[in-house]
């Protein structure tokens, strides 16, 4: 049994090795340059006409080239090509010839879903065109995939799918009264059965060499018999097999016929009869006679091929070199046109460059000097706007001098602070005219240091907690007036009863949001103790500068309160508002 399986793996390589060689000898088979000759001319004449069906045939031509060759990934490359121009002009007789390609590719590189999927696309389009010649293709198409992806089990309860179909495409054969294509389905039906060992196979091979004799088909009717020989000898008759193969061996030598495929089928054969009258030696001459003569034959194609092969090199290189050398030329000639291209563009680049920096130099130039004027005119009404605000702290200092109301003299001064804070945002805006935005870390500490002096508390206690933040000028005069304010208040009422005085001030941000907090350890402001207030959020007695607060907030368009800094004493002032520049 071991010796029964050896043989028939090695046969089984040595005849798939030799069907690509047999294929090439065949009449049936035009040589391969020959088939991509015809597809090219194909595809020339379908892309002068502009003929997008020619064009089809001409990509179905190269997936068929490509199969041949074995390359199936290209061809179904071709094939897919060919696909998007037939589909969408709806169902044809190529457009199902072109799905069971597909589907024989499919098998060949082992996409299993994609088989099964084009061969039932075949059937179904060759049903609505009502093609029995497609439907024929097709069923016998699905008979080969079912038999080779879902083999018929006598054991289970799932129909012989395979026989169903060559039996449907048998039936049809009939009507369109096919001989070829009934020895061709009988042929199909005898090889499954042969393949089961099943003693129908007999029965179908019959079938076939009967059509076969309605119309001559001298290769297909000589491969039918071998295989009639090998069903005998499978069924036990091992002599009427032998007698079908030495017939057929006959008629080959008669008709003088050099076709390897007959050979091999012939030579397997006897092997198999070899194998069931167990002549065991006979068997091991006719393998090693079998594969001499593919040793041989494959040395002497190999031989040939190499020698046309190196021909064909030869002349290849030498077509190559001259094109490459009228390349060089081209390309030499094609350089020399694009130096003298470029040469001139650089040359008119540099005069027109010249011209623009001239006239951008003049530009630049006016527009330094306008830039020059114009900060100079800015510096100036900087400076008058701070003369104005100094001749106005003037003003009401000279006129607090001469009041003798301390109310209306306070009064005074405290405008008198006010207009000091607006003077010092105006110099701090002239100190940087190249940012607009200013610095409250520098900023506070001097409005703060102003008032304090103002009011001879210079040498108190003073902490600034500060992130460091610039603010626009629109926010800094009314953020200003707010200190000033609370330090004035600090000032006139925290300061005096304290024996230690101190002021805190900070600034922080989070996230958008800017905080000012201002502490003192006086008594506190006199507040209410209306309704709303607590213990930690008060609102105090209304006044003048305090009415100016909720005004200079509003215009922050934030929030703010007055608490107690600590438990009993202080007050602490808290406000919240957007940084328009974040």
């Amino acid at each position: 049994m071991l010796k029964h399986l050896s043989i028939q793996i090695v046969l089984y390589l040595v005849a798939m090795l030799s069907i690509g060689r047999v294929l090439a000898q065949d009449p049936a088979f035009p040589p391969i340059a020959e088939k991509r000759q015809h597809a090219q001319e194909v595809e020339r004449e379908a892309r002068a006409k502009n003929d997008s069906l020619l064009l089809a045939e001409a990509y179905y031509l190269y997936g068929k080239l490509y199969a041949f060759a074995g390359d199936h990934v290209a061809s179904k490359t071709a094939f897919l090509n060919s696909l998007r121009i037939l589909e969408p002009r709806g169902d044809s007789y190529d457009l199902g010839r072109l799905y069971v390609r597909l589907c024989e590719n499919s098998r060949q590189i082992s996409q299993t879903r994609d088989e099964i999927r084009y061969a039932y696309r075949a059937k179904a389009l060759f049903e609505r065109i009502k093609s029995l010649k497609g439907q024929v293709l097709a069923n016998a198409t699905l008979a080969q995939v079912f038999e080779r992806r879902y083999p018929y089990n006598p054991k289970s309860q799932r129909p012989d799918s395979a026989v169903i179909f060559l039996k449907t495409a048998e039936r049809l054969n009939r009507q369109i009264e096919d001989s070829l294509g009934m020895a061709d389905i009988n042929l199909k039906l005898g090889e499954l059965f042969l393949f089961r060992h099943d003693p129908r196979a007999i029965t179908h091979l019959l079938e076939a060499q009967k059509w076969l004799h309605v119309k001559k088909n001298l290769r297909t009717r000589l491969n039918t018999q071998i295989l009639l020989g090998r069903a005998y000898i499978d069924a036990g008759q091992p002599e009427k097999g032998l007698s079908e193969i030495q017939s057929a061996a006959q008629l080959y030598k008669t008709n003088g016929l050099n076709d390897h495929l007959l050979d091999v089928t012939m030579d397997r054969a006897m092997l198999d009869y070899y194998e069931h009258t167990n002549q065991w030696q006979s068997a091991h001459k006719r393998f090693g006679e079998l594969y001499r003569k593919e040793n041989l034959q494959f040395a002497a194609e190999r031989d040939g091929v190499l020698a046309r092969l190196q021909v064909e090199y030869e002349t290849e290189k030498k077509e190559n070199l001259l094109k490459i050398q009228q390349l060089e030329l081209d390309i030499s000639n094609r350089n020399h046109r694009q130096d003298r291209i470029v040469i001139g563009v650089v040359l008119f680049l540099f005069l027109v460059a010249g011209v623009l920096s001239v006239l951008f130099f003049q530009l630049f130039k006016k527009y330094q000097g306008l830039s020059l004027k114009n900060e100079h005119l800015v510096r100036e009404q900087n400076h008058r706007a701070i003369s104005n605000l100094q001749q106005i702290s003037s003003l009401l200092n000279l006129q607090a001098r001469q009041l003798s109301d301390i109310d209306a003299r306070q009064a005074m001064e405290e405008s008198q602070l006010r207009v000091q804070s607006m003077s010092l945002i105006q110099s701090r805006l002239f100190g940087s005219i190249d940012s607009p935005l200013i610095d409250l870390t520098e900023f506070i500490p001097a409005l703060a240091n102003g008032v304090l002096l103002a009011y001879g508390y210079a040498k108190i206690d003073t902490t600034y907690r500060f992130d460091p933040l610039h603010l626009s000028p629109e926010q800094t005069i009314p953020l200003g007036l707010i200190l000033t304010e609370l330090v004035t208040n600090a000032c006139k009422y925290a300061f005096p009863g304290s024996i230690d005085p101190c002021l805190i001030i900070g600034c922080h941000r989070n996230a958008n949001q800017i905080e000012l907090t201002v502490s003192d350890n006086g008594p506190g402001l006199d507040f209410d103790s209306g309704p709303g207030n607590t213990a930690t959020t008060i609102t105090p007695t209304n006044s003048y500068g305090l009415e100016m607060i909720r005004m200079q907030v509003r215009q922050l368009r934030g929030n703010y309160y007055f608490a107690e800094s600590k438990p009993g004493s202080g007050t602490l002032f808290t406000l919240n508002f957007t940084d328009s520049v974040a």
